[in-house]
């Protein structure tokens, strides 16, 4: 079954290796009618079923480390940068506010200058600023149980907390 499958994957070759009608063919090596070849399992191959490329094959990628490119997505200026104090003194009177409440009180307020298309720069700022309140928090918790209970207080330097 090895053996087949090899000559399945070496017709595929010759196959994979011919250009074009309006190129060259790549050179092929091939064994003389009056050779034998062996194959991996001790048997015999036919010379006309030997043909072999001359140039290698490669199946396996390397593994050298892929270089890091620069983006070259589209960036701008943060459109709500006029108007992001007002948007955290909102979030945090009402922190399950969505993003989309918020824009839209920005186009009724700010009529012309916010467009409905910003809805995904709004969603981001307004995950980071969760995030950010998200740790502050979470300090601040720390900071309260470590006062209180030196236990916990070892625990958290041992945990890393």
């Amino acid at each position: 079954m090895l053996s087949q499958i090899k000559e399945k994957q070496e017709d595929f070759w010759q196959h994979a290796w011919i250009k074009p009608n309006n190129c060259v063919a790549m050179p092929v090596q091939t064994i003389a009618a009056d050779e034998k070849q062996t194959s991996s399992n001790n048997t015999v191959v036919d010379s006309e079923k030997a043909k072999v490329p001359s140039l290698e094959k490669k199946y396996h990628p390397t593994k050298k480390p892929r270089k890091k490119m620069p983006g070259k997505w589209r960036t701008r200026k943060d459109p709500f940068v006029t108007v992001w104090s007002d948007l955290q003194l909102r979030l945090s009177m009402n922190p399950n506010k969505t993003a989309k409440s918020l824009l839209d009180e920005l186009l009724i307020e700010h009529p012309g200058e916010f467009k409905n298309n910003m809805l995904r720069t709004l969603q981001r700022r307004v995950a980071g600023w969760r995030k950010k309140q998200h740790e502050e928090e979470k300090k601040e918790h720390l900071s309260l149980v470590s006062k209180n209970n030196p236990t916990e207080q070892y625990l958290s330097l041992v945990m890393g907390g």
